[in-house]
């Protein structure tokens, strides 16, 4: 019986993750590629020339003894429906650039599809993860910066320009911390990893190498408030998402989703939801770590999935 492979790319600021999966979603060959660290400082500096050029190499490296019938790329960019990025990019050289196509004019394939890396983790964690038997999820991102991707009906929901589910912008006290994006008292700007440790310090926090999980593990009074703030926030935002789209779950990734916050966030939602809209909903860790998203990207490709 004839074997139908994909390749999913999981494009970063640091690097390019790829991998070949079979029609089981079982990884046959991986490789990794990092960007030349020299090169950037928060965003890639490389142009579409190296970009490609590394691309290439990964992919016919990955698919080099089989025929793939699709491509799937999960990036942490603003996508529309056509897989273009239509903003500005981690990787310079890419801002407002139709990837997609220009995938699919290289390689040749039937597919190409490209989405947004956090829609690409809810895809994954809701196909083959945390989400499995749930066909509305939200995956949320918890890291440095705060969004979400939605899954609805099992089919990513990305909003009319691709930019669906960035609710840690929205703003939970207008008189809060000012975020890194230029907006006061976001959700973000309290409960994002690099504003939890600016407020921690700014509150006068005496750790002497703090980041987030020094904070949360922290029994210094002041590290308990600020964690407790954040968190307060975050559960305000979370609840807005359960009210607004009734989910059957809430699934965490990034880099603060291996904190031990869950028994607090699923208590303080109970707060700020209506009972009826938020009943049996559950804030849950990630099952597939740091390979959601190119499970999802894989899932993308294979499946051709509609984005909304």
């Amino acid at each position: 019986m004839k074997t139908n492979y994909v390749v999913a790319l999981d494009i970063g600021g640091t690097k390019i993750a790829g991998a070949l999966f079979d029609d089981k979603y079982k990884v046959v060959k991986k490789k990794r590629v990092e960007f030349n660290k020299k090169k950037f400082e928060s965003e890639v500096a490389i142009s579409k020339n190296e970009f490609f050029a590394i691309v290439c190499e990964l992919v016919n490296e990955l698919k080099a003894d089989v025929k793939i019938m699709g491509i799937g790329v999960s990036i942490p960019d603003v996508v529309d429906r056509e897989g273009s990025i239509v903003s500005t990019s981690k990787i310079k050289a890419l801002s407002n650039f139709p990837l997609g196509s220009e995938l699919k004019k290289i390689f040749k394939c039937p597919v190409v599809a490209v989405a947004n890396d956090a829609d690409c983790f809810a895809l994954g964690e809701q196909r083959l993860g945390a989400g499995q038997g749930q066909r509305n999820v939200i995956g949320v991102i918890f890291g440095t910066g705060i969004g979400a991707g939605i899954v609805l009906g099992g089919q990513i929901y990305s909003g009319t320009t691709g930019s669906a589910g960035e609710f840690g912008h929205n703003i939970v006290n207008p008189s809060g911390p000012m975020g890194r994006i230029g907006l006061m008292g976001t959700i973000e700007a309290y409960a994002g990893a690099s504003d939890l440790v600016r407020n921690y310090l700014a509150a006068g926090g005496k750790l002497k190498e703090p980041d987030s999980k020094a904070i949360y593990d922290s029994s210094e009074q002041i590290a308990k408030k600020v964690a407790g703030e954040a968190l307060v926030h975050f559960s305000i935002g979370l609840a807005a998402l359960m009210n607004t789209l009734n989910p059957g779950i809430i699934i965490l990734g990034g880099g603060q989703s291996n904190q031990p916050v869950y028994k607090e966030l699923n208590r303080l939602t109970k707060k700020f939801t209506v009972s009826g809209l938020r009943k049996n909903v559950k804030i849950v860790k990630n099952k597939l770590g740091d390979d959601a998203g190119i499970y999802g990207a894989a899932i993308l490709a294979r499946e051709n999935c509609v984005i909304y």
